[in-house]
């Protein structure tokens, strides 16, 4: 049966979110009050408004000297690019959430009294939420913009070797809803959904458990999905970087270990667009790799189910390796 574009969001949602849980991210638990499940989903108070959240998830690493950091992923299932517009309100709503708190009559009492005993703030937990949004159909360059600007990770499957497979379970039978209307709250249970879910899963096979988590230093977020090698890069330390045909979609794989151990990802857009505007130069391929992929930081499992954080290294042999090649060329 055809989904309409609430539902698909819907399954969307648990798509990305199954990829984060498998890569060592932990659902975040409602706690009654702050988060709260309603008939729309699961519920997030911001300052102005509580916000429903499309995956809302606990890192399995923190940053010491920080607060303890969550990740919400806004998930847009459309046919069409992602725009401006959403990436402001991504913009709004990390805004609207990082800055709740609890202040009641009685506090604000307490805190006329310097010499008071204990402190005068409500009891609980401080995070800061980091909100990503996540596009089947890519992102206009607009949006890219905005979100280097802010900070707001873009998460791009577009052309990844599964991504259509996965569009042609979504628009199945499509029954032409408007792509704008997913973002109306639809009931969160729905039995259909759930049936497509379902099937999703089962046409993908291992694929959703061939993910992992990678971040660069610019905090771009990379899904790394293997086709080779299972979790080789818990075991590396040095790294390979290659690029495809269509130049979008890039290699990563052990340097000078078993060749056949291999890894994808997509080059961000706004790195993309950098190397497009050198005409896709071999130079600059070489100083976009030196410059964005120094150290790559993987979070994901092992193959005994353990949450793991590894930092790989671009290998400088490899560069000066690429240098000299090119220098031969040109002779």
């Amino acid at each position: 049966m055809a989904l309409n574009s609430q539902q698909r969001g819907r399954v969307f949602e648990r798509f990305i979110q199954q990829i984060l849980l498998n890569s060592g991210f932990k659902t975040v638990i409602p706690d009654g009050q702050i988060i709260y499940q309603s008939s729309s989903g699961l519920m997030l108070h911001g300052l102005a408004q509580p916000h429903n959240t499309d995956v809302l998830v606990n890192p399995p690493f923190q940053i010491p000297f920080f607060f303890p950091s969550r990740l919400i992923v806004e998930c847009k299932c459309y046919k069409a690019s992602v725009g401006l517009s959403t990436i402001r309100g991504a913009l709004g709503l990390r805004e609207d959430v990082n800055s709740f708190d609890i202040v009641t009559k009685e506090i604000l009492e307490k805190r006329k009294n310097y010499r008071r005993k204990g402190v005068a703030v409500f009891n609980r937990d401080r995070y800061f939420y980091q909100v990503a949004v996540a596009s089947l159909s890519g992102f206009t360059k607009p949006a890219q913009e905005f979100a280097l600007v802010h900070r707001i990770p873009l998460i791009n499957i577009e052309r990844m070797p599964f991504s259509q497979q996965v569009r042609d379970i979504l628009f199945r039978g499509d029954i032409g809803d408007e792509d704008t209307q997913a973002d109306q709250a639809p009931e969160n249970t729905d039995p259909l959904i759930d049936e497509q879910w379902q099937s999703l899963q089962e046409s993908l096979g291992d694929i959703l458990k061939r993910f992992c988590i990678a971040i660069l230093s610019s905090g771009d977020i990379l899904f790394l999905y293997t086709e080779v090698g299972g979790q080789w890069f818990f075991d590396a330390d040095e790294i390979e970087l290659h690029w495809a045909d269509n130049k979008r979609l890039w290699q990563i794989k052990p340097r000078n270990q078993n060749d056949r151990a291999e890894s994808w990802f997509e080059l961000p857009n706004i790195l993309f667009e950098q190397w497009a505007q050198r005409e896709f130069g071999k130079e600059e391929a070489i100083n976009l790799k030196e410059r964005n992929f120094q150290n790559i930081y993987v979070m994901g499992k092992d193959a005994d189910g353990s949450v793991r954080l590894k930092v790989l290294r671009l290998s400088s042999e490899f560069i000066t390796e690429a240098r000299e090649r090119l220098n031969q060329i040109r002779e």
